[in-house]
């Protein structure tokens, strides 16, 4: 402890020193003129956006949607908000996507194969996702701004379906996370649009049919999504 005061006492001695000795030679000036055109960042002001959702979330269960809905490919609609500038580039985020695809349920034999049993299956997904990034601005394009971040994820999956005469439903909630990146663009004044990548990671143990059939136990995927909205302040 004592040789760390000694060399804290050096370093500020020493801090000291130099501007006496700068100003013995004649430098002072140009040191001064030097640190007195340093502008202090400025903070910036706390804004906020609001956005409207589209997106297509390629499941990484592919083969188990694939025989109940014909595609490894769900579609959601949903809405979004953003409040940027928390400290300095920071923004937090809160977002709701629902998404639902009609399909058919389906026995998987052996070998894989798929062979559907003509009882109508309905799925049903809602994720509320709660995160934060890092948001900028290109310095030779204003208009454009770059982000990235990540976020927890609050999954709702909802089957229903028919089993011979009699109606069957599996409704279970996960959680998950994510991380994504994407481009923000300026249309006009406070109109934006964005493009997004996110990749979801949403652990859900199959307990049955296509899904323990491939053995596949995730509700996640990668999504491609775009948004339009509106921002007041950068």
């Amino acid at each position: 402890m004592r040789h760390v005061m000694s060399a804290l006492l050096c370093s500020a001695a020493l801090a000291a020193a130099v501007p006496a000795a700068a100003q013995g030679t004649g430098t002072s000036s140009s040191t001064q003129k030097s640190s007195s055109s340093r502008k202090p960042v400025p903070k910036l002001p706390v804004g906020f956006r609001a956005f409207f959702i589209a997106d297509a979330e390629f499941m990484t269960a592919s083969d188990s949607f694939t025989a109940v809905t014909g595609a490894p490919t769900m579609f959601g609609l949903g809405g979004g908000a953003e409040l940027l500038n928390v400290w300095r580039k920071l923004f937090i985020r809160t977002a709701y996507v629902a998404s639902s695809a009609d399909g058919e349920r389906a026995w998987v034999d052996d070998d894989g194969t798929v062979i559907p049993v003509g009882l109508t299956d309905e799925i049903k997904m809602s994720t509320i996702e709660l995160g934060a990034g890092w948001r900028s601005y290109f310095k030779k394009h204003p208009k454009v701004a770059w982000y990235y971040g990540g976020g927890l994820l609050f999954v709702k999956y909802n089957e229903q379906g028919e089993f011979g005469t009699v109606g069957e439903e599996y409704d279970e909630r996960f959680l998950g996370y994510s991380v994504q990146g994407g481009l923000d663009f300026t249309l006009w004044k406070f109109v934006t649009a964005a493009v997004e990548g996110q990749y979801r990671f949403v652990d859900a143990p199959a307990t049955g049919g296509a899904s323990l059939a491939f053995n596949e136990d995730s509700l996640g995927g990668f999504a491609i999504r775009g948004m339009i909205g509106v921002r007041f302040k950068k």
